[in-house]
């Protein structure tokens, strides 16, 4: 006999991603630079308290291999919410190959930009020491901290 195929009731209503299940939070203001930083596909998202007075301490954070801040902002706008003016670099070019980047990393040879020489963070502190950038007359660089997920925090150490 032949069986049919019913659709879950729950495939209609599930979210595609974690970030929908969840509303910002409404103390942090939240933005993502559009232009990446020039010769690199590097752009930057950065979070902060709406309700703050004085310098914030900065947190540079940089995702894991293949990732992106999207992954992490739940995290990074907690962060902030406590009193950080948080930056994640946003490599796009970390993203290429696919399957087969993966594969590569396995395997020592990747054709995907694995970066952890500390360059993606050096361009987010850049950006954090540019005071014509959104926010960045808040943050206190005599308070910088760098952190990461995966390769994003084998960055962090270098």
């Amino acid at each position: 006999p032949t069986q049919a195929i019913v659709p879950s009731p729950m495939a209609a209503t599930t979210p595609s991603s974690y970030t929908m299940l969840r509303e910002p939070d409404p103390r942090v203001e939240f933005y993502h630079t559009e232009t990446p930083v020039p010769g690199t596909k590097t752009t930057f998202a950065v979070w902060a308290p709406k309700d703050s007075s004085g310098k914030l301490p900065v947190l540079l954070f940089q995702s894991g291999y293949g990732h992106s801040s999207d992954g992490h902002a739940p995290f990074l706008e907690r962060i902030a919410a406590e009193g950080f003016l948080v930056i994640a670099p946003d490599r796009s070019d970390d993203q290429q190959c696919g399957a087969l980047g993966i594969l590569g990393f396995l395997n020592f040879v990747s054709c995907s930009a694995v970066t952890t020489d500390g360059s993606n963070l050096a361009l987010a502190l850049s950006y954090a020491k540019d005071d014509q950038n959104q926010w960045m007359e808040r943050a206190d660089l005599s308070k910088v901290a760098m952190a990461g997920f995966s390769m994003g925090a084998a960055e962090a150490i270098n």
